[in-house]
């Protein structure tokens, strides 16, 4: 295999709910878990807490302290930090794949994420040491689908998005990449990834073996509707 692997992390590597985040700090606030959600997602509009702090623009400690402020909630903050990093769960089947795939070939991570997700989970995992290259929304400036998380994969592993195939569960994601040369498989819960990636790399190659890049145009018919 010749293909560099790119995983999404969030409902790929590993499934999360921040519905458990907002239930367990509505316990200690005078706004209930959906209005606490809403406050801070508002939509993933550029003016949220969330855009803010997914692309960078807002610290860990501004975080926090939006959540008290404007939120009322109670608690400190070194255990609103624990409870907003405790929502993930592995999604082993996918981790042991990304695992098997390092030995053959390089896997990197491409993610819309946070700096507290980032520094308190996400590079404590045990796959975290075999990314050949990380991408990451908060570093980047720029959440997926926009080009600039992209880049910052491709510039570390010195390729083409041709020789790339991106794995990411929201399908806007997928078809930005591809839109970019990417080749793209649109993950859904229960898919079974392996031969969904080797399919992807035979169509690549025997496109280019064609005359063509091949980018862009797998879409893998084991996607669950």
């Amino acid at each position: 295999m010749n293909r560099n692997i790119l995983f999404d992390f969030g409902n790929v590597l590993y499934t999360f709910d921040y519905n458990r985040f907002f239930r367990a700090v509505a316990l200690h606030s005078p706004f209930s878990a959906s209005e606490l959600q809403q406050m801070v997602f508002q939509d993933l509009s550029r003016d949220s807490i969330a855009w803010r702090f997914e692309t960078g623009r807002m610290k860990a400690g501004e975080f926090v302290r939006r959540l008290q402020d404007e939120g009322g909630v109670t608690l400190e903050g070194p255990r609103i930090e624990e409870l907003f990093i405790d929502i993930f769960t592995p999604n082993e089947p996918v981790l042991e794949l990304a695992a098997r795939l390092a030995g053959r070939t390089r896997i990197a991570l491409v993610s819309n994420t946070n700096e507290l997700h980032f520094e308190r989970f996400i590079r404590h995992t045990p796959l975290y040491p075999l990314f050949s290259a990380v991408g990451l929304s908060c570093r980047a400036g720029a959440m997926k689908p926009e080009e600039p998380v992209f880049h910052a994969v491709l510039e570390q592993l010195q390729c083409p998005a041709g020789d790339c195939i991106f794995i990411d569960d929201l399908a806007e994601n997928v078809a930005g990449a591809r839109a970019l040369g990417f080749i793209g498989i649109h993950y859904g819960p229960g898919m079974d990834l392996e031969p969904a990636i080797e399919a992807a790399v035979s169509e690549a190659a025997a496109i280019e073996a064609a005359g063509s890049d091949g980018s862009g145009t797998f879409t893998p018919d084991t996607h669950p509707e």
